[in-house]
């Protein structure tokens, strides 16, 4: 069987979740059916990104061409002798705005393509950042998403390369905080979203408690890199937190980091209608103690009980405060947290599960 995947922008620099998730899933599906890739990315490239399977580039000068641009060398492939037998496609999240407008209207084209040609087509949604997935899913009735609180349709958990993450005993409580982002544009409104939908801002809100109670915060970005982005951040830290020792990441080790320090917060702010964080999945499958909110997306790795991550109510740093003083002064209990985790990740967010539930659901649309 020959499975061709769409992935817009699958091109690196390797932060972003949905790419790195179609990556990892390319040496395990490959074991057990011919694949070909059809991406779109900016050309000409220095250097393509090498990989062990044909990759096609539907290559735009612009952004606004990138979905045109795809149409035809989708059309090309599905036209051609050595065609697919299964389509499948991982589009953006992005459901806001014109370009959710047009993220939409894409996936509904290529499934309209592909169909029309007589083959199955099967979109994973990695991330929704807004829109009605009922209404979707009454559009495209073969749509597969993670598990979470409502969905009733076909699950395809975001996997994890567990071979490549070595799992820690419980670091020790050291009150050194870790966050993380994955955006390296280098653009103003990336930062502001950082800040303020991913809420890194809840946090330096709480920065002078934390300091007086000798708590240390590191913030990885790639985007910080970039001079402006990096004196934008600082000033806004000098202002609310001067107190808060402050460390600045762009290129890291990201397990040989989680390693060094006590606890992972990942204090989102605004609801998604799907998404599973993958740095959330990477802390919890390497070991370290997961602070996150209370948000309906998140519900799949709390647990019921806060068995593997401890939740804080979403949008109130105060709750974010005690959470994290919680954690630190009931090592014990975190430590246990953090190992129920590690469990639950290997057991349920690997990429061989991963796989078997793609190919659960490719094998039942072609009989």
């Amino acid at each position: 069987m020959k499975l061709l995947l769409i992935v817009p922008g699958f091109t690196p620099p390797w932060t972003e979740g949905r790419r790195n998730f179609v990556r990892d899933l390319i040496p395990v599906l490959q074991e057990q059916v011919e694949l070909q890739i059809l991406g779109t990315g900016r050309g000409p490239f220095s250097r393509k990104p090498s990989f062990s399977v044909p990759v096609t580039y539907a290559l735009m000068k612009t952004k606004a061409l990138e979905l045109i641009s795809l149409y035809q060398s989708l059309k090309r492939q599905l036209a051609s002798v050595d065609r697919p037998g299964v389509v499948i496609h991982f589009p953006y999240g992005t459901f806001s705005g014109m370009r959710g407008f047009m993220n939409k209207l894409s996936i509904i084209k290529i499934h309209r393509l592909v169909t029309k040609a007589g083959l199955p087509c099967l979109t994973v949604l990695y991330s929704m950042t807004r829109g009605d997935l009922s209404r979707l899913c009454a559009q495209i009735p073969t749509l597969a998403t993670a598990e979470g609180r409502n969905w009733t349709g076909p699950v395809v958990n975001v996997g994890l390369d567990i071979q490549h993450i070595d799992p820690i005993p419980c670091p020790k409580n050291n009150k050194r905080l870790i966050f993380m982002a994955g955006y390296h544009e280098n653009k103003s409104s990336l930062l502001k979203k950082i800040l303020y939908e991913r809420g890194l801002i809840d946090i330096i809100h709480i920065g002078e408690q934390l300091a007086c109670r000798g708590f240390q915060l590191s913030i990885a970005i790639p985007l910080l890199r970039h001079p402006e982005r990096r004196a934008e951040l600082q000033r806004l830290l000098r202002k609310v937190s001067p107190s808060l020792p402050v460390t600045l990441f762009t290129e890291v080790d990201i397990y040989g980091l989680f390693a060094q320090h006590s606890l992972y917060i990942f204090p989102q702010r605004e609801n998604y209608s799907v998404f599973i964080p993958t740095s959330v999945l990477e802390a919890m499958a390497i070991g370290i103690p997961v602070i996150i909110p209370d948000l309906p997306m998140l519900v799949s790795l709390t647990g019921k009980n806060n068995d593997f991550c401890l939740s804080y109510r979403a949008r109130e740093p105060e709750s974010l405060f005690q959470a994290v003083l919680h954690a630190s002064q009931h090592w014990d209990e975190t430590c246990k947290r953090a190992i129920q985790a590690q469990l639950h990740i290997r057991e349920n967010w690997t990429i061989e599960h991963s796989v078997r539930q793609i190919m659960d659901i490719v094998m039942a649309l072609t009989g």
